[in-house]
C-alpha cells in the first residue's frame, strides 16, 4: 500500500491562498525598498540644489522661520517685520492697538455715529491676522524632512501682546480727521503718523485747502465772521423776530463760547487740558443738541459720541475709560437730567491722563484725556468743583415752541459737505493770533486750563470777540453748594460774630423764639433759622445738628464772600466752629449788596445789627451768642474767651500771661461780654476770677 496521500481539494485551496499572500508580501517589500532607494537618492542630490516646493500660497514681504526653543527670537523678528512693513499697529496706554472705522451702535450708554474713527485694542486673533498677512511663516516638518510653510503660531501673538512696556511700535496719542495745530502752533496737515505729536491724520481721502502760516489780524477776523455767519447766524424762514435768527444766544459771550468750542475741537489733541462746554437752554427744542454737534461735525465730519453720565460713579468711570481708550475726540453728555458733577468727570477735564479699571475687563489702564467734552440740558445745575471746569453757552429762545422754527439749511448735512473750508477758517483764526506773537490779554488765565486759555480764549478776545468765560460767573452764583455755604456763613456770623459755636448750639439758637412788642412770636435768629431749615433737615423736616457739622467739616476753610469756617477746638466731643473774615473788602461788598437774601433765606428782614458794622464785635446791638442748649457754661466759656483775646487756652487758664497778654485778655473779655446775656455775664466774671487766682498762686 502506498503511504503517500494525495491532498484533498480543501487543502489545495488553502495552499493556493497562502502562495498568493506570500507573493503580495514580497511585492510590498520590494516596493518599500525601491521607495527608500529613491529617497536616499533625493537626499543626496538636495545638497547640490534645493528640493522643489509646491507652494501656491500668496507671497509675503517678510519671512520668519520658527525653530524649537526660538520663540523669543521669532517674536523679535515678527515685531521688526510688522514695523518695517507698516502693519498699522501702535502702542497706547499699555496696549497694542489699531485704527478702525465703526458702524453706528449704542453699547452701555455710549453711542457712536456711523463711520466714526476709533482706536481698537489689538487682541490675539487680530494680531494673528496681521502676522499672517505680512509674514511668510515656516517650520520644520519631520515627514518631509524639511521646512514647510505654516500659519503664524498663536504663541508668537500671545508673546507679542504680553510685552507691554518693551515694544518698539510707535506711540499713538490720538487720531484726527482734519488738519490741526501742534502744541507749538505749527500746522499738521500731512496724512499719516506725525512723529512730533504721536497723532495720526486720517483724512479719509478728503482734500483740505492749505492753512495760511502767517495770516494777518484782519484775515483772522474775517475767518471768525465766516464761521459766525455760516454756522450760528442763519436766517429763520418762518419768523422775523431777532431772537429767532440763528441760535438764540443770550449774550455775546455765549456766541463766543460756541466759537470757542469749534476752535477747541480742531486743536484738542494738542492741548494738555480743555474745559467742558455746556449748552444750557431755558426749555426743550432750543437746538442745544445741534449746537453741541457743530464742533464735532466741523472737526470730524460726524456728530459727537453721546455719553450717558448716569448716577453710578464706578460705572461712569469704567465707561469713561472705555470711550477715552477708543480715542473718541468729541463726547457729548446730552440732555442731562441730573446736576453736572462727579469726581471722574472732574479728573478727566483737569488731568492729562486718567487711570482706572476697563469696562468688561479685570484690567487697569492709564489713558490720555485728549477729548473735547460737551454737555446739554435745560437749566442744568453745575455743582461744586465742576464750576471752574465749565464754559457755559446760554440759549434763550423766548418762545413757547422754539422747535417750530425753520431755517434755510440743515447744518447736520451742510457742515460735512463744506467742512474743508470751515476747518481752514478755524485754523486761520488761531494762526493769526500765533503769528502776531500771542499778544497779552487783560485778564488772568483760566486755572487748570492754561494751554487752552493761551491757544483759544485769548485768540478770540484778541480778534474782537467777547470773553467766552463771561457767562461762567452765573454758574458760580447758582452753584447750590456755594449758595448753601454762603447762607450758613452769613447767618452764623450774624448770630455768633467772632465767637465760636457748635452745630448743636446753632440749631438751638435758630430754634429760639420770643414775643415782640405786639405780642407776636418772632425768631431773634431768623436768618440762621432760614438757612438751617432750607438745607439741614431730615426726611421729617426736623433740623439735624449732625448734618450741619458734617457740611462745615467738609468745607472747612473754604472762602466764600470773604468768610470761612475755622476749627476752634472742641467741647464734650463737639466741634466748635467760628466764622473768620479773611477778605474785608469782599465781605463788606457782599453784605452791602444784600446777597444774603439770594443765598437761601430770601426776604427775611434785616440783620440784628442793621445800620452797624455787621462783623464788629463791639456792636452793642449784636445778638446774644451764648445759648448753649444744656451744655455747661463753664466748659464753653474758656475757649470763647481765649479766641476773643487771641491767647493760648492753656496759658490763659494757668495765668501765665505777659503784660500784653493781660491787656488782650481784658479787651477780649469786654468784647465777649457784649455778646452775652446778663445771666451769662456772671459766668464770665467767675472765669476771669479763676484766671486771676491762677496767676497769683505761688509756683510749685
Amino acid at each position: 500500500m502506498d503511504d503517500k496521500r494525495e491532498p484533498s481539494d480543501l487543502e489545495k485551496v488553502a495552499d493556493g491562498i497562502a502562495d498568493k499572500i506570500n507573493q503580495k508580501v514580497v511585492s510590498i517589500e520590494e516596493g518599500k525598498a525601491k521607495t527608500s532607494k529613491h529617497r536616499r537618492k533625493d537626499k543626496t542630490t538636495a545638497t547640490d540644489e534645493e528640493s522643489p516646493r509646491y507652494d501656491y500660497g500668496p507671497t509675503r514681504p517678510a519671512k520668519v522661520r520658527v525653530v524649537a526653543g526660538g520663540l523669543p527670537e521669532a517674536t523679535d523678528e515678527a515685531e521688526r517685520a510688522l514695523i518695517q512693513h507698516d502693519a498699522g499697529i501702535y502702542q497706547r496706554s499699555g496696549y497694542l492697538c489699531r485704527i478702525s472705522h465703526q458702524q453706528a451702535a449704542t453699547v452701555r450708554g455710549i453711542t457712536r455715529p456711523r463711520g466714526a474713527i476709533t482706536i481698537t485694542p489689538l487682541d490675539r486673533d487680530a494680531a494673528l491676522d496681521k502676522l499672517n498677512r505680512l509674514i511668510y511663516w515656516e517650520k520644520w516638518n519631520e515627514k518631509a524632512n524639511d521646512y514647510k510653510r505654516c500659519h503664524a503660531p498663536a504663541a508668537i501673538a500671545q508673546t507679542l501682546l504680553a510685552r507691554s512696556g518693551a515694544w518698539n511700535f510707535k506711540a499713538l496719542i490720538g487720531v484726527v480727521s482734519a488738519p490741526t495745530l501742534r502744541p507749538d502752533g505749527s500746522i499738521l496737515d500731512q496724512p499719516g503718523y506725525d512723529e512730533t505729536t504721536g497723532l495720526f491724520l486720517d483724512t479719509q481721502s478728503e482734500v483740505f485747502p492749505p492753512i495760511p502760516t502767517d495770516p494777518t489780524r484782519e484775515q483772522g477776523q474775517a475767518a471768525l465772521r465766516f464761521l459766525n455767519e455760516e454756522l450760528f447766524n442763519r436766517p429763520c424762514l418762518n419768523s422775523n423776530r431777532p431772537e429767532d435768527q440763528g441760535f438764540s444766544f443770550t449774550e455775546p459771550s455765549d456766541r463766543s463760547a460756541a466759537l470757542a468750542a469749534v476752535l477747541t475741537a480742531l486743536v484738542r489733541p494738542s492741548l494738555s487740558t480743555a474745559p467742558l462746554f455746556l449748552s444750557k437752554a431755558t426749555r426743550p427744542g432750543s437746538a442745544k443738541t445741534l449746537l453741541a454737534d457743530i464742533p464735532a461735525l466741523v472737526a470730524t465730519g460726524r456728530p459727537a459720541t453721546v455719553f450717558e453720565l448716569g448716577a453710578d460713579a464706578d460705572e461712569v468711570e469704567k465707561r469713561m475709560l472705555s470711550v477715552l481708550l477708543a480715542g473718541d475726540s468729541v463726547i457729548n453728555l446730552d440732555n442731562l437730567e441730573i446736576p453736572l458733577s462727579g469726581a471722574t468727570l472732574c479728573k478727566v477735564l483737569s488731568g492729562e491722563t486718567i487711570t482706572g479699571r476697563l469696562l468688561g475687563f479685570n484690567k487697569t489702564a492709564t489713558v490720555p484725556t485728549a477729548a473735547l467734552f460737551l454737555a446739554t440740558g435745560n437749566n442744568v445745575q453745575v455743582i461744586g468743583d465742576m464750576n471752574r471746569r465749565v464754559v457755559v453757552c446760554n440759549l434763550d429762545p423766548q418762545s413757547e415752541a422754539p422747535e417750530s422754527r425753520q431755517y434755510d439749511r440743515n447744518l447736520t448735512t451742510w457742515i460735512p459737505e463744506h467742512r474743508p473750508r470751515l476747518v481752514q477758517a478755524g485754523l486761520t483764526a488761531l494762526r493769526a493770533y500765533i503769528a502776531a506773537g500771542r499778544p497779552r490779554q487783560p485778564y488772568p488765565p483760566m486755572g487748570s486750563f492754561e494751554d487752552w486759555d493761551l491757544m483759544v480764549r485769548r485768540a478770540l478776545t484778541w480778534l474782537g470777540e467777547a470773553d467766552p468765560l463771561a457767562g461762567t460767573a452765573q454758574l458760580e452764583a447758582a452753584d447750590p453748594v456755594r449758595r448753601k455755604l454762603r447762607a450758613l456763613l452769613a447767618a452764623w456770623h450774624e448770630v455768633f460774630r467772632t465767637t465760636g459755636a457748635t452745630s448743636k448750639e446753632a440749631v438751638t439758637r435758630a430754634s429760639e423764639t420770643q414775643l415782640d412788642e405786639k405780642g407776636d412770636e418772632v425768631r431773634p435768629a431768623q436768618a440762621l433759622w432760614d438757612a438751617l431749615t432750607e438745607h439741614f433737615t431730615d426726611r421729617l423736616g426736623k433740623l439735624k445738628a449732625q448734618l450741619v457739622g458734617e457740611f462745615i467739616r467738609k468745607y472747612e476753610r473754604r472762602v466764600e464772600a470773604g468768610m470761612r469756617f475755622e476749627n476752634f477746638g472742641s467741647t464734650d466731643n463737639r466741634q466748635i466752629w467760628r466764622v473768620v473774615i479773611v477778605d474785608e473788602q469782599r465781605f463788606q461788598k457782599f453784605h452791602a449788596s444784600g446777597k444774603q437774601g439770594h443765598e437761601g433765606h430770601e426776604g427775611q428782614g434785616k440783620t440784628a445789627g442793621a445800620g452797624n458794622d455787621p462783623h464788629d464785635p463791639h456792636d452793642p446791638k449784636t445778638s446774644s451768642s451764648e445759648n448753649y442748649g444744656g451744655l455747661r457754661m463753664a466748659e464753653l466759656l474758656p475757649a470763647r474767651l481765649a479766641q476773643a483775646a487771641g491767647l493760648d487756652l492753656d496759658a490763659m487758664m494757668g495765668g501765665k500771661l505777659s503784660e500784653d497778654d493781660w491787656a488782650k485778655l481784658a479787651d477780649g473779655a469786654a468784647d465777649l461780654q457784649r455778646c452775652l446775656q446778663p445771666d451769662q455775664q456772671q459766668h464770665l466774671a467767675e472765669l476771669l476770677a479763676r484766671i486771676d487766682a491762677a496767676a497769683q498762686a505761688p509756683a510749685p
